[in-house]
This record gives structure tokens, C-alpha cells and sequence, in this order.
């Protein structure tokens, strides 16, 4: 009967040990859902603002492309008008030398069409100088949207991983 007695009073107290440790896992298990949730909230934040970034960048991405495209066209139309200008200067050129009695009009005129010219070509230039500074921040765009596309990922990875531990955890506790 003793023996009984102290076997009884032994898992009694496993009992009590098994339903403190069972208490203790369930109050650890609650907090790690809750951290989980949290963990959860803050990637999806993190994930739409990303997202809204990303939309940004694309929409930037797109309008440089647009004005690097209308820059290029203007470029090409000013060049076509240079060639043509330049054509016509060479002709009126040539018809003001056939006129040799009026050569100060003749000499005011290439002075005109020199001085158009000239300001074409720095026209150009300046076209040129804007296309080169368009592709500079379409560039800078481009890496930005590739770093925002970067953190993206490496949040979706900590998501998962995350997932995974949680998933882990309830199946050890089960």
C-alpha cells in the first residue's frame, strides 16, 4: 500500500510537471504567433511599399523613355532642317556669286544664313547634350528600380523562411 501511495504521489506531481511545462509551451506558442503576425504585417507593408515604388519607377522609366524619344525625334527634324538649310545656303551661295552687282547684299545674306547655321549647330549640340543627360537618369531609374526589385525579393525570402519556422514550431508542438 505504501509503495501504491508513493507511486501515486509520483504521478501526481509528473502530472503537475507535464501540465506546467504544456502551460508554459502554450504561452510560448502564443507569443510566437504573435510575433509572427507582426512579422507578417510589417512584411506586407514593407512588400506594398515596394510595390507603390516600383509602380513609380516604372511610370519614371517610362516618361524619360517618352521624352528620350521625343528628344531623338527633335534632334532628327533639326538635322533634316540643318542638311536642307545648309543645301540652300550652298545654292543661294552659288546664285550670289552670279550676282556681282549686288554684292553687299549678297555678302549680308551669307553673313545670315552663316550665323542660322551656326545656331543650328549649337542647337545640336545642346539637343545632343540633353539626350546624353536623358539616358544618364533613365539609367539612375533603371538601378533604382533594380535595388527596390532587390529588397522585394529578399523580403518574400524572409516571409518564407519565416512561414517555414512557424510551420516548423506548430508541427513540434502538435
Amino acid at each position: 500500500l505504501e509503495s501504491a501511495i508513493k507511486s501515486n504521489t509520483d504521478l501526481t506531481e509528473q502530472v503537475a510537471l507535464l501540465q506546467n511545462l504544456k502551460m508554459d509551451m502554450t504561452k510560448e506558442l502564443h507569443e510566437l504567433g504573435t510575433e509572427l503576425e507582426e512579422s507578417k504585417s510589417m512584411n506586407a507593408g514593407i512588400k506594398e511599399e515596394a510595390t507603390l515604388a516600383t509602380r513609380q519607377l516604372s511610370h519614371d522609366v517610362m516618361e524619360l523613355r517618352n521624352a528620350k524619344f521625343a528628344v531623338e525625334e527633335r534632334v532628327t527634324i533639326l538635322e533634316e532642317k540643318l542638311k536642307a538649310e545648309q543645301l540652300t545656303a550652298a545654292v543661294k551661295l552659288a546664285d550670289l556669286s552670279e550676282m556681282s552687282h549686288s554684292k553687299t547684299s549678297a555678302e549680308s545674306r551669307v553673313a545670315s544664313l552663316e550665323s542660322e547655321l551656326e545656331f543650328a549647330i549649337r542647337s545640336k549640340s545642346m539637343l545632343t547634350d540633353m539626350v546624353a543627360s536623358l539616358q544618364n537618369t533613365n539609367k539612375d531609374a533603371t538601378d533604382k528600380l533594380v535595388e527596390k526589385e532587390a529588397a522585394l525579393e529578399q523580403a518574400n525570402l524572409n516571409i518564407t523562411a519565416m512561414k517555414e519556422e512557424a510551420s516548423s514550431l506548430k508541427s513540434q508542438f502538435s
